[in-house]
């Protein structure tokens, strides 16, 4: 990934704003239909409206202990892009907090379990305390923290909140909840903290990359005092990932797998030998909570462990075990709580399950469930609705290929692939539907329509593909690719038939007339070209195209799209648009904004509608895939609602035998160290999350 400073990043926008407004070299080929006229209304917003029907996913790459109970185990609280989100587990409903501007990046419960704190990063991130039941916003606190905040914590009354921030000091924050009030202060360390814990109502403990510090709130004074944890020579990891207390004595989670005891501020007690590497999340039980043991850990080697009050493991949950209906691809556990006898884990993967603790003679005895799933690696960016289902296929960074129920609002397929999917597209309906994916190696390979069968493979390019479309008859697939050309490829063999060649720079999308005879293209030239699909040749006169009917418009560039560009834009800043019909268009664009126009938008100022819940950064401004029937209540997608069979996602096991752990003996903390040290490099890299507005 390439690092540019504010000034070079400032500079290529200024460049490219430059190339955008004086060269606009599609401006030639923008030609109105014959005989258009402005229809009364066409400067006004769209009858209709959007509105997020689910989000699949959760920020799960660089975050931990990002997912909770809230008051009971009926409901679940975590964090997506700038959404808050609570999902209720019996219904699989969704309801949301938006009034963050900015990634979230933290979360804590209050202990009674009808509010929720979460934490933005941003250049003044801001504090979003609101209700659980309807997600309102009760209180916002802001000012004192820079760049982001990365931890919160409410004391045992739930009256403080306190905070951790991304500036160079960690500084800490603690907050009146009465009033959202700063009541104290301090610098935390210069190395990043990683967890944040209270005891009672004036202590607390932070932890991090040798970072242990034990913290009194001084009463008036506005101030917080520290001492530094003694180590001792008990312990053989001073890398601490996780903190939580258990009772008045702090238990904190080390990076090479071990749990450490504090009194006062004092390690007394190291247990080892149960997780094998970094502990990434603890969580205590709370009296008459239903589950037996005072502590649940959760670790990167995919271990769930509930502990007794002496540190001894009496419940054991491997999540590299589970069934292959329910497996997790990354069994790196990230978040654990425990309630009611059931503990909620959250993997690097973005998936969500419930394990039901069974405790008896077996210490390996439960239930799972998983509760949801998502992208979780890198950045999404292929989206393909089918031709006649109400299914949504995406796929992304993290070499998954999904796809999704929008009714059930589940996903019921997962393949994984052995590269980067850049692209999707379903061929049209009949008989045998496909779904071709494009990988970021050149390579187009071919699925049948439930992927299990993967009917083609074929090399095009060295360079990434960036589009795909199929023809409205179904004969020709072309792909756009970064190496400024676009294949034509019959659909018997899928082999290469014609390659269109003559634009400047990397293709960027793709467009069938309704006749299946004519393509048009753009690129990162900001060039509109048009083609013959018959013999691949470019067709220069944008005149005699203008009365053409087009299957789609997902082209950025063009007469009907011209007035979608605010002023003092780049050719960058919309990433994706789509017709819906002839009425409704739909744009995504670089702040991370759905915008919903009326289709043509030929005129200057027309009025629209815009929604958030994304958020992204410069470096994957097109990780938003969009599809204007998404959001549509009359679209084909939501008209046939046929839904796939349900997959049964509970699994009870019960082993005889205790678990062997696999274990690395040669990793050494250096590793746990660079690992811990590093991960805010993660930061920029956005939660995979699928949103399908509809009407």
């Amino acid at each position: 990934m390439e690092c540019w400073t504010d000034r070079e990043r400032l500079a290529r926008r200024l460049k490219s704003l430059t190339e955008f407004m004086a060269v606009k070299p599609w401006l030639g080929t923008i030609r109105e239909p014959s005989g258009w006229q402005e229809a009364p209304g066409m400067d006004e917003a769209p009858r209709a409206t959007a509105a997020v029907d689910f989000v699949h996913g959760f920020r799960a790459a660089d975050c931990r202990s990002q997912l909770a109970y809230a008051g009971d185990c009926s409901r679940i609280v975590y964090f997506a892009a700038s959404l808050g989100i609570v999902l209720e587990i019996d219904t699989h409903r969704q309801w949301y907090n938006r009034e963050h501007t900015d990634d979230i990046l933290s979360l804590a419960v209050h202990p009674e379990g009808h509010t929720v704190a979460t934490g933005e990063r941003g250049k003044t991130p801001k504090i979003v305390v609101w209700d659980i039941h309807s997600g309102a916003t009760l209180q916002v606190m802001k000012g004192f923290h820079r760049r982001g905040i990365s931890g919160l914590a409410f004391s045992r009354s739930g009256s403080l909140l306190a905070s951790i921030g991304l500036d160079d000091d960690h500084s800490i924050a603690i907050y009146s909840l009465e009033d959202a009030a700063l009541i104290a202060s301090g610098k935390g360390d210069r190395a990043k903290i990683l967890d944040v814990a209270f005891n009672g109502e004036k202590t607390m403990i932070t932890v991090g990359k040798r970072h242990v510090k034990f913290w009194t709130i001084k009463s008036g004074a506005g101030e917080l005092a520290s001492k530094k944890g003694i180590f001792g020579r008990k312990a053989t990891s001073n890398v601490v990932v996780a903190a939580a207390f258990v009772g008045d004595d702090a238990v904190t989670g080390q990076a090479d797998g071990s749990l450490y005891l504090w009194k006062d501020r004092n390690c007394k007690l190291v247990r080892s030998g149960v997780h094998s590497k970094a502990i990434n999340s603890l969580d205590a039980v709370a009296s008459g909570a239903g589950v037996p043991g005072v502590l649940v850990s959760g670790a990167k080697d995919g271990l769930v462990v509930l502990w007794s009050d002496q540190l001894m493991p009496i419940w054991i949950a491997n999540l590299t075990e589970l069934p292959p209906e329910i497996r997790s691809l990354v069994p790196d556990v990230r978040s654990v709580s425990a309630m009611q006898g059931k503990v909620l884990v959250g993997t690097l993967a973005a998936e969500i399950y419930e394990l039901t603790i069974a405790v008896g003679e077996d210490e390996h005895n439960f239930e799972v469930a998983r509760l949801g799933e998502g992208h979780y690696k890198g950045e999404l960016w292929g989206m393909a609705v089918h031709p006649s289902m109400a299914n949504v296929a995406t796929a992304g960074d993290d070499g998954t290929i999904r796809v999704w129920d929008t009714v059930g609002k589940r996903q019921f397929i997962c393949i994984e692939v052995d590269a980067k999917v850049r692209a999707l597209a379903y061929s049209p309906a009949g008989t045998n539907i496909h779904l071709a994916a494009a990988l970021y190696t050149g390579v187009v390979n071919v699925y049948s329509e439930d992927l299990g069968e993967q009917v083609a493979s074929t090399k095009l390019s060295d360079k990434w593909i960036q589009v795909m479309k199929y023809s409205p008859n179904g004969e020709t697939l072309a792909v756009g690719a970064h190496d400024q050309a676009i294949y034509l490829l019959e659909t018997n063999s899928y082999s290469r038939r014609a390659v269109c060649r003559g634009h400047s720079s990397y293709i960027t999308n793709l467009d069938w007339s309704a006749d299946s005879k004519i393509l048009q293209s753009t690129c990162g030239a900001y060039e509109l070209l048009f083609w013959s699909a018959d013999d691949a040749k470019q067709i220069k006169s944008a005149s005699d195209l203008r009365d053409t009917t087009w299957a789609t418009w997902t082209v950025t560039l063009g007469w009907p799209v011209q007035f979608i560009w605010p002023d003092g834009v780049d050719g960058t800043d919309i990433n994706s648009v789509d017709r819906h019909n002839t009425e409704l268009l739909a744009t995504a664009d670089d702040s991370g904004k759905l915008k919903l126009f009326r289709y043509p938008a030929a005129v200057k100022g027309a009025r629209y509608h815009e929604y958030g819940g994304h958020k992204m950064a410069e470096a994957s401004s097109r990780s938003v895939g969009m599809t204007a029937r998404s959001c549509s209540g009359s679209s084909r997608a939501r008209e046939v609602a046929s839904k796939p069979p349900e997959v049964e996602n509970t699994w009870k096991t019960a082993k005889g035998q205790r678990m062997e752990h696999e274990r690395n003996e040669d990793e050494d903390e250096d590793e746990h160290e660079d690992e811990h040290e590093h991960e805010d490099e993660h930061e920029d890299e956005h939660e995979l999350v699928l949103a399908l507005p509809h009407v």
